[in-house]
C-alpha cells in the first residue's frame, strides 16, 4: 500500500467517503491502522482514525465504528491536547452515538479563535448546533438555550449568501421540536422562531 502524507489521507478519506462501496472503508482504515503501528505516538494518525470513523460511518450510522473514532480522538488529544479537531470530530461522534453530555463537553471546550482565524467559522455552526442539540435532549430551560441560539443566529446571518458548505440542520430540527412543544427561546429583542422566520425572509437558512 502506498505511503501517504496527512493531507493525502484526509483527502482519500472524503473521496472514499463519496462513495457507496465498503472495501475501500476498509483499506482505509488498514491503512490507518498500519500507520499507528509504525508510529503510535502520532497524534495526527489516531485524529485521523475519528475523521474517519465520521465520514466513513456517519450515515448508516455505526455505532461500533463511532466507539472507536470516539477512543482514538481521545488518544490524539493525550499526545497533543490542543488538537482541535480532534475535539471537535470526538462531539460529532459523541452525539451520533447519544452520549450528549460527553458531545456537550467537546463542544464547549474548544478554542473558538482557532475556527476563526483559519477562516473555519461554519465549523463552529456545526459545533454550536450539536451543543445546542444536546441541551434540548437534555431538558434545557430556553433561557439556558438563548446563548447558544444567539451565537447561531448570528453565524447564520454572517451567511446569508450561503457560501458556509454546511446547513445547521440538527439545529433546524431542534427548534421544530421545541415548536411543537409549544416552546419558544427569547433572544432578548424577539423570539428563536422569529429570528429564523426573518432570516427566511431575507433568503437564508430555513427554507
Amino acid at each position: 500500500m502506498k505511503h501517504r502524507t496527512f493531507e493525502e489521507t484526509d483527502d482519500w478519506i472524503l473521496e472514499v467517503a463519496g462513495t457507496e462501496a465498503v472495501e475501500p472503508r476498509d483499506q482505509v482504515l488498514a491503512y490507518l491502522d498500519a500507520a499507528i503501528g509504525r508510529e503510535p505516538d502520532e497524534a495526527r494518525w489516531h485524529q485521523l482514525v475519528g475523521y474517519a470513523s465520521f465520514h466513513l460511518w456517519h450515515r448508516p450510522r455505526d455505532r461500533r465504528r463511532a466507539a472507536r473514532g470516539i477512543v482514538a480522538s481521545s488518544r490524539a488529544l493525550v499526545l497533543e491536547p490542543d488538537m482541535e479537531f480532534a475535539r471537535l470530530y470526538r462531539g460529532y461522534l459523541a452525539f451520533d452515538a447519544g452520549e450528549h453530555l460527553s458531545a456537550l463537553a467537546d463542544c464547549r471546550t474548544l478554542d473558538r479563535d482557532y475556527f476563526s482565524e483559519r477562516d473555519l467559522a461554519w465549523r463552529l455552526i456545526t459545533a454550536d448546533e450539536i451543543e445546542f442539540a444536546c441541551m434540548v435532549g437534555l431538558g434545557a430551560e430556553s433561557s439556558e438555550l438563548a446563548e447558544v441560539a444567539r451565537r447561531l443566529v448570528a453565524l447564520m446571518e454572517s451567511d446569508l449568501d450561503g457560501t458556509f458548505p454546511v446547513r445547521p440542520q440538527h439545529f433546524l430540527d431542534s427548534v421544530a421540536d421545541l415548536e411543537a412543544r409549544g416552546v419558544d427561546v427569547w433572544l432578548g429583542d424577539r423570539t428563536l422562531s422569529d429570528s429564523l422566520g426573518m432570516l427566511a425572509d431575507r433568503g437564508g437558512w430555513r427554507e
